[in-house]
């Protein structure tokens, strides 16, 4: 434990133990309003904890002190928070871009709700480590933030998304609203979902569009059809996706900071390897977001709302009042649901075999792609969809006996049935 501290020998471990102790009795002691010091073992840990988070935070070595000076070094380290806070607080106030269109219900939480209860909650006295959310919101990396992704705690853990946040955002701000607004709008039409529910990352899509962008050497986002079809001769010219990704993003330093240079790059790996693919299977136009002149406003999305806890159960209900095989396999197929209600539905429910393979035959290319990537997100992460029969026989052994028949099934299809698949694994992997 005092191996996170500044100490430099065992005898000072030994004696920063000591005034550990002595400080966390004092913080137990006020806890109880002076009465007593008895405490559950729980909340004891918590202040321990708490504690030397806080004295990480000093500058001064833990040495032979007196326990009056470690008492000025521990209130010292919780000033320095308290400052950190203040200046947390005029980052976040800076991050909120004034009508930006993008209605995403993980992004509203996270800015809306999750930072300002953050402030509001936080305690630096005697929780000081802790951090009481995990943010929905991904950032550029592609996960979610988790407590042990950048080995931080409390207020340090969220100065780091934060800053990561605040490096998204200035990318942001390079673009119009009017570009970003049509941008958003072309992306759902031509992926075919809605971006309300999705855990999807804002600077990521819009930074792999502007890459494709820069080919035209334009600043914006929306790419007509002549300026796709230019985009992809001169990506296929070169058929270099190690080239390419390097000279778009020699391009991209060009129009951002270094030091928003040096974040985007984190995105540049990934780049690569989507360019690479869709080199190889000719799937650009996978990739580039083509501006619509005539959008559709009728066209049905893939994704739906989630279900609340009464819509579920209603749904179980009516599907067990079902009188025999036959209406049941047309209850599922009527039903549209977001791919984590399909997915916790189908673990929910107790479904003949035969039900299921004829509901999965139902299922178009890009219903078994989202359900894939919901059943099985850790088998498509990091690997190229090059070899979707790889994909499928390298999947762990499944969890509930549906995904085996679900895997079965996609074993049995066509060549070109699995390449369908595999090409919208491609386009919707980034979302998941």
């Amino acid at each position: 434990m005092f191996n996170q501290l500044n100490v430099k020998s065992q005898a000072s471990a030994h004696n920063s133990q000591r005034l550990l102790e002595s400080i966390v009795r004092q913080l137990v002691y006020h806890f109880n309003r002076n009465r007593s010091t008895a405490i559950p073992i729980n909340i004891l840990a918590n202040m321990m904890r708490s504690t030397l988070f806080v004295l990480q935070h000093q500058p001064k070595i833990i040495e032979q002190q007196t326990d009056e000076e470690i008492e000025m070094i521990f209130k010292s380290g919780q000033a320095i928070i308290e400052q950190q806070l203040i200046k947390l607080n005029t980052m976040y106030r800076s991050l909120i871009i004034p009508d930006l269109f993008f209605d995403n219900i993980k992004y509203r939480d996270v800015i809306e709700h999750q930072i300002p209860g953050f402030f509001i909650r936080y305690d630096f006295e005697y929780h000081a480590h802790d951090f009481i959310y995990d943010f929905d919101y991904p950032l550029l990396d592609g996960m979610p933030l988790e407590h042990q992704m950048y080995h931080l705690q409390g207020i340090d853990l969220v100065t780091e998304y934060l800053q990561r946040l605040a490096y998204e955002q200035d990318f942001i701000r390079l673009f119009s609203r009017n570009d970003l607004q049509e941008f958003l709008r072309d992306y759902e039409q031509q992926q075919n979902i809605s971006l309300k529910f999705l855990g999807v990352n804002l600077c990521e899509i819009c930074l792999q569009q502007f890459l494709f962008a820069l080919v035209t050497k334009q600043k914006k986002l929306s790419i007509s059809r002549e300026e796709v079809s230019f985009i992809i001769k001169q990506l296929d010219s070169i058929n270099d996706s190690l080239l390419s990704t390097q000279r778009l993003f020699c391009q991209l330093a060009e129009q951002v900071s270094t030091e928003l240079h040096q974040y985007l790059l984190k995105y540049q790996s990934t780049f690569r390897i989507r360019l690479q693919y869709a080199l190889q299977e000719h799937h650009l136009t996978n990739l580039i977001i083509m501006h619509n002149e005539q959008p559709e406003t009728t066209k049905q999305l893939v994704y739906h709302p989630l279900l609340t806890n009464e819509q579920f159960m209603y749904i179980i209900k009516q599907f067990e009042c079902c009188e025999n095989n036959e209406k049941k396999h047309a209850y599922l197929v009527s039903l549209k649901l977001h791919p984590n209600d399909l997915f916790d539905l189908l673990n929910e429910l107790n479904i003949d075999h035969e039900i299921l393979s004829a509901y999965f035959a139902a299922l178009d290319p890009i219903a078994v792609s989202c359900l894939l990537l919901t059943c099985f997100p850790e088998a498509f992460a990091f690997t190229a969809v090059n070899n979707f029969d790889n994909l499928i026989t390298a999947i762990d052994q499944p969890e509930y006996a549906w995904q085996t028949i679900f895997i079965n099934y996609c074993q049995a299809l066509g060549t070109e049935q699995k390449k369908l698949i595999a090409e919208q694994i491609v386009s919707f992997r980034p979302l998941f």
